[in-house]
């Protein structure tokens, strides 16, 4: 993140005009959503909504956007030249800002997918952030929503939450960019209460949980999970990438003479 490679690949696409979302769908008009939850005016928020809704549009993506009351004006004032309020879902929050463990106590509460389901009819969440680059359209996503979580691999750690249960070993996967089945965070949310204390991560948490229960969840390989995202282990075909420790300039560089 931050590289100039992936700085200008944002402008890119901040650079679009209303003309390159026609084709995003009424929000009422579909059951997959792009959410992002961020109170800040936050310099990527705008640009990085452009370039998942623009390469989803035409897989039935809608976006549903959890603002501040700081960021509210700024949000809105970005997106509406391009995307109308017929287009956007807006959730205003009460925080100015959110920490890491507020952030995940907020995942890890029930309420928030119950919302997402009873409020929108979200029955699959693409959870993203400002430190996130989409590479790839719809095509390259449609294939994983037949998981119940997906995230970029993590090198693999070794995690007990529940005291009475035992130590597991996660590969998949990093929250940032990732790939949710609704009803299932809201049944994991709902069976497992999030820790109190939050110092267990909520990714960490539901692919704790999802491992645990995996008769039940499916959730793909590290191999398969590198084909969506990437932050840690390197895969060149990845359809998107989260605040990655590897290089990716090629890959950028080769995304945007797609689209551009």
């Amino acid at each position: 993140m931050n590289t100039p490679e992936w700085s200008q690949y944002l402008q890119l696409f901040a650079d679009l005009g209303a003309g390159a979302f026609q084709r995003v769908r009424n929000k009422h008009e579909t059951h997959r959503f792009c959410v992002i939850v961020e109170p800040r005016q936050h310099p990527n928020l705008i640009p990085v909504i452009k370039n998942f809704m623009y390469l989803l549009q035409d897989a039935g993506w809608g976006l549903i956007v959890y603002h501040g009351p700081d960021n509210e004006a700024f949000v809105k004032d970005g997106l509406r030249p391009v995307l109308p309020d017929d287009r956007v879902h807006y959730v205003r929050m009460a925080q100015r800002n959110l920490t890491t463990a507020e952030y995940g106590a907020m995942l890890g509460n029930p309420l928030f997918w119950q919302c997402l389901l009873d409020g929108f009819k979200c029955e699959h969440a693409l959870i993203f952030q400002c430190d996130t680059l989409l590479l790839k359209g719809g095509d390259a996503i449609e294939p994983f929503l037949k998981y119940d979580y997906v995230g970029a691999p993590w090198p693999g750690m070794n995690v007990g939450i529940d005291p009475f249960k035992r130590e597991l070993h996660l590969t998949v996967g990093n929250g940032g960019l990732s790939l949710r089945n609704v009803r299932v965070m809201l049944a994991i949310a709902r069976n497992h209460p999030y820790p109190s204390d939050a110092a267990v991560p909520e990714d960490v948490y539901f692919s704790y949980w999802l491992k645990w229960n995996q008769a039940v969840y499916w959730t793909p390989t590290a191999e398969e999970a590198s084909a969506f995202a990437m932050e840690h282990v390197h895969n060149p075909h990845a359809a998107g990438l989260h605040a990655t420790s590897v290089d990716v300039s090629d890959v950028i560089q080769n995304a945007a003479k797609k689209f551009f």
